[in-house]
C-alpha cells in the first residue's frame, strides 16, 4: 500500500469534480493528467489501472491517482456505475511512502501523550475501504453542490475538500491505532504471565 502524505495547514487546491453516472457498460479511457484525482465508489465497480497496478473500486471505496501516470479502464464497468470524483493539486510538494515506511510515523502519533489535533499532515492511502461512510458522502455533495453554485469565495471549495481528505486521512490512521494497541495488550499480557510464573513458583519454594 502506498500513502501519500501533504501538510494540511492550508487547504489544498480544488481544480473539478463531479458525479459520474453509466446506464450503459462503461470503461475508463486512457489519459495522463497534471494532478490528483480522488474516486469514490457509490455504485456497482470501477476497473482502473495506474501504470502496472491494477484497482477495482466499488462502493464506499475510494482511490487516489497520481498525477503524470497513465490511467485506463481495464474491465467494462456494469450499467449503473456510479462514483464521485475530484481533481486537487497541492500547495506543497506531496511525499509517498510505503507501508513499511508509514508504520513508524503511525507509531510516533499514537505514542503522543498529547495526540488530539497534534497532526500537521494527511496520510492518504492509494486505495481504502471506507467505514461509516455517511461524512464522506455528506461532504462530497458539498463539494459538488458548492463548485456549481457560483460561490464568490476563492478558498470555499478548497476547505471542503481539504475536510474531505481529513476524513479519509482519519480513517486511514485508525487502523494503526488498533495494531498499536493490541501489540501493546500483548507485551502486557507477556509481563503478566512472566510475573505470574516467577511469583506462583516462589510461593511454592517456601
Amino acid at each position: 500500500m502506498t500513502y501519500l502524505k501533504i501538510n494540511a495547514d492550508v487547504p489544498l487546491h480544488f481544480t473539478a469534480a463531479g458525479e459520474f453516472i453509466s446506464e450503459t457498460p462503461w470503461k475508463h479511457v486512457e489519459r495522463a493528467m497534471g494532478n490528483y484525482e480522488l474516486i469514490i465508489g457509490v455504485n456497482e465497480t470501477v476497473y482502473l489501472s495506474e501504470e502496472t497496478k491494477s484497482f477495482e473500486v466499488g462502493p464506499d471505496e475510494a482511490l487516489l491517482l497520481m498525477p503524470n501516470r497513465t490511467h485506463v479502464g481495464y474491465r467494462e464497468s456494469r450499467p449503473g456505475v456510479k462514483f464521485y470524483w475530484f481533481h486537487f493539486e497541492l500547495k506543497s510538494e506531496g511525499v509517498l511512502l510505503s507501508e513499511a515506511e508509514m508504520k513508524p510515523e503511525a507509531e510516533e502519533i499514537f505514542s503522543r501523550t498529547q495526540r488530539l489535533w497534534s497532526v500537521h499532515d494527511l496520510y492518504l492511502p492509494q486505495f481504502i475501504k471506507i467505514e461509516h461512510s455517511d461524512r464522506i458522502h455528506i461532504l462530497a455533495n458539498q463539494i459538488l453542490h458548492v463548485a456549481n453554485s457560483g460561490y464568490l469565495t476563492y478558498s470555499s471549495v478548497n476547505y471542503l475538500l481539504t475536510s474531505l481528505l481529513i476524513e479519509l486521512s482519519e480513517h486511514a490512521l485508525q487502523p494503526f491505532a488498533s495494531k498499536l494497541i493490541r501489540a501493546q495488550q500483548d507485551v502486557t499480557f507477556v509481563k503478566i504471565a512472566e510475573w505470574t510464573q516467577e511469583y506462583t513458583q516462589e510461593n511454592l519454594l517456601r
